[in-house]
């Protein structure tokens, strides 16, 4: 191999590792969008929000476009301004629950994601409390593959008619398979 070849592959493979390390882990769409998209082959975790839910909740719905356009030191100034107004609703939680997830904070994530009232969001709720703990298990090191995706297909089993459901569900079994 040549010299400029094996800088190319060099080059490549630093671009390459660049972008998996940056690309966000979790992304947050609208049901319907989500309903559109061939799953079968992609790598990316979708987080789905119900289009009714953001048409119901201002406040999910501006954290919905606040995330999609990327401004994410806006939707914490947003985030803070209704956490010190004193704002404990379930739409609130769930808000606060996707911005620790795309700022990676975990721990708080299961924290917030229990505050959710267990009547509001369900199944959002139940994929959102599997994945966060499958991320604290990754981290501390006690990952329990069977566990998991018991807990996957328990969600699959209280929804059976949603299909898009079975699909980010396998994306997400991808993911604990092969340790992405």
């Amino acid at each position: 191999m040549t010299y400029k070849m094996k800088n190319i592959i060099i080059l490549l493979s630093i671009s390459l590792g660049f972008i998996c390390c940056t690309a966000p882990k979790y992304i947050t769409k609208k049901q319907s969008e989500i309903n559109k998209l061939d799953l079968d082959n992609s790598i990316t975790n979708y987080i789905p929000i119900a289009d009714n839910d953001l048409e119901a909740s201002t406040v999910l719905d501006s954290t919905y476009c606040l995330l999609t356009n990327k401004k994410y030191l806006k939707l914490e100034k947003y985030i803070n301004q209704l956490e010190s107004s004193g704002n404990n609703s379930s739409d609130f939680y769930l808000s606060k629950t996707l911005l620790q997830i795309t700022n990676g904070d975990y721990p708080n994530a299961v924290k917030s994601v229990r505050l959710i009232n267990e009547t509001d969001y369900i199944l959002l709720k139940r994929l959102l409390s599997i994945d966060m703990n499958n991320e604290l298990a990754k981290t501390n090191g006690v990952f329990d593959y069977n566990g998991f995706l018991k807990r996957y297909q328990d969600l699959i089993d209280s929804f059976p008619e949603n299909e898009s459901l079975k699909k980010i569900v396998a994306i997400r079994l991808r993911y604990l398979r092969y340790n992405y």
